[in-house]
């Protein structure tokens, strides 16, 4: 390719990434998403604090009536508890209605303990009441409460014999499975991403899908806009065809990966300051929503891999939406124009999503690993991928390699066509035309070559 095709290359991509920045409804975005993402994580630490640990119950008497034999100790439960040091057990055989009659003159603040085994509840049951007139606080009870479910855990365990980790193990089902030999050898030993893997990557695989179909959007949407106007032709006097679509792409590509990046550092700021502020950690927010150990491999190096592979995607995807969208001359045919390469998308994003459910349900297999390699699906799994530890760095090199190599490809095949088709004012040029033009543009291109010119 002629080096004079891209002149002007950088003009375009400046001017373009200038408009882009400048553009109010960029700023008004960046600015709202902004805000959001600030505020979501001082909402989400606070619901996140500590309760609040009672110092000084005020429960004076706590009446059990305990048929399970787990509370036979239960002053044992709060012996080292400060705030029940002074509660009194009594041992009861009446029921609720019963115990609220006899103890009514006394006017004590009580609370009544039935601790039961039903079939109701699959097993040992514990009930804690209080008066509504009483002075008790429902968190006072309530803290009270997980401290005797924590001691009748205990007993139950101690009564058994046995410590927790083997009483689990008993406790486990027993599954049994029949096959044939031929069926065992064939079944699939790949290693299965747990649930969290799962949500990581289809997270990452939502988030890519997202950012490409917005900016092939905006690509093709652009072109249509200048080539309506004419505008085009005035720019093409002073700018390579070329250099003004790839300016254009480039642009966008920066422009996307860098409201990724900054919304990235907004979160994570934003989270430091608010578990600072309402004293708890700050990956204990996150883990709501991600588990800590299901990006295991999240590190700068890989966020940066993740970055470039998904610019890569913009920059492939935005050559096809830029050719797609010269192929018409009204902003009322864009909807057209963008069949192309948004069912090419559509094919990369399915797949990709079956890869991801293959990897929960049977393993990454033969088929996830040509999800990795291939350029129309890399782009949307590889970043979920990456990030969970499922992916060596050779295998993500040989990945991006072979993006960039499609890449060029349709960058080759654009630079064929571009000029002829951003020109053409009379209607719709349909595919078999794209080709034609591609086909004799080559042609000219090697008689050139041969003639030294």
């Amino acid at each position: 390719m002629k080096k004079s095709e891209y002149s002007g290359f950088m003009q375009v991509f400046r001017y373009t990434l200038g408009q882009s920045v400048k553009a109010k409804s960029f700023v008004i975005t960046m600015l709202i998403m902004g805000l959001i993402i600030a505020a979501s994580f001082p909402v989400l630490n606070y619901m996140n604090r500590e309760d609040e640990v009672i110092k000084e119950s005020k429960i004076e008497t706590v009446y059990v009536n305990d048929s399970t034999g787990l509370l036979s100790n239960i002053s044992e439960a709060v012996k080292d508890e400060d705030a029940y040091k002074n509660v009194k057990f009594v041992r009861e055989t009446r029921n609720l209605k019963e115990m609220e009659e006899a103890v009514k003159e006394k006017h004590e603040n009580m609370t009544f303990l039935l601790a039961d085994i039903t079939e109701e509840a699959g097993g040992y049951e514990l009930k804690f009441y209080r008066d509504d007139q009483s002075e008790v606080e429902y968190e006072d009870l309530a803290q009270l409460s997980d401290i005797i479910k924590k001691y009748a855990e205990k007993q139950k365990i101690s009564t058994a014999g046995v410590s927790a980790e083997i009483l689990e193990m008993i406790s486990r089902d027993v599954n049994s499975t029949t096959m044939n030999k031929a069926e065992y050898l064939k079944e699939d030993t790949h290693e299965v991403i747990s649930f969290n893997d799962y949500n990581v990557v289809y997270a990452l695989l939502m988030v890519s899908y997202m950012v490409i179909c917005i900016s092939a959007g905006m690509v093709s949407a652009k072109v249509v806009e200048e080539k309506a106007n004419r505008v085009v032709e005035y720019l093409m006097t002073n700018v390579r065809p070329m250099a003004l679509i790839l300016g254009k792409i480039c642009a966008t590509a920066v422009v996307a990966c860098g409201e990724i990046a900054f919304f990235a550092a907004v979160a994570g700021l934003s989270n430091k300051i608010s578990a600072m502020l309402f004293n708890t950690k700050s990956s204990d927010t996150l883990s709501k929503f991600i588990s800590m150990n299901a990006i295991k491999a999240l590190s700068p190096l890989n966020i940066i891999i993740c970055i470039i592979l998904i610019a890569l995607g913009i920059i492939t995807f935005g050559l096809l939406a830029g050719l797609c969208a010269a192929t018409v001359s009204k902003m009322e045919e864009l909807g057209q124009a963008s069949k192309g390469y948004t069912f090419i998308i559509l094919i990369g994003f399915f797949l990709s999503f079956a890869a991801v459910e293959m990897m929960w349900t049977t393993g990454i297999n033969l088929f996830v690993k040509i999800t990795f390699f291939l350029p129309i699906t890399s782009i949307f799994v590889l970043p979920g991928a990456i990030i969970i530890g499922k992916v060596t760095l050779f295998e993500v090199f040989i990945a991006i390699i072979i993006e960039i190599i499609f890449g060029y490809i349709i960058l080759r095949f654009v630079s064929l066509v571009y000029e002829s088709v951003i020109v053409m004012n009379d209607g719709t040029v349909k595919f078999k035309q794209v080709l034609a033009i591609a086909k004799q543009n080559r042609k000219y291109v090697k008689a050139n070559r041969k003639d030294g010119v």
